[in-house]
């Protein structure tokens, strides 16, 4: 089962600003979050 990942205008204009490797890593974490909403972090 596949979950969908919103994100709000504030969020997209300040991912903007980020660096591409930033980028890269959300699109990631995204990934994983769509596939399994509780995402654990180390």
């Amino acid at each position: 089962m596949f979950y969908a990942v919103y994100t709000i205008n504030v969020f997209d204009k300040e991912m903007n600003k980020l660096s591409e490797f930033d980028k890269e890593i959300i699109q990631k974490i995204f990934l994983q979050l769509k596939e399994n909403p509780i995402l654990e972090t180390k």
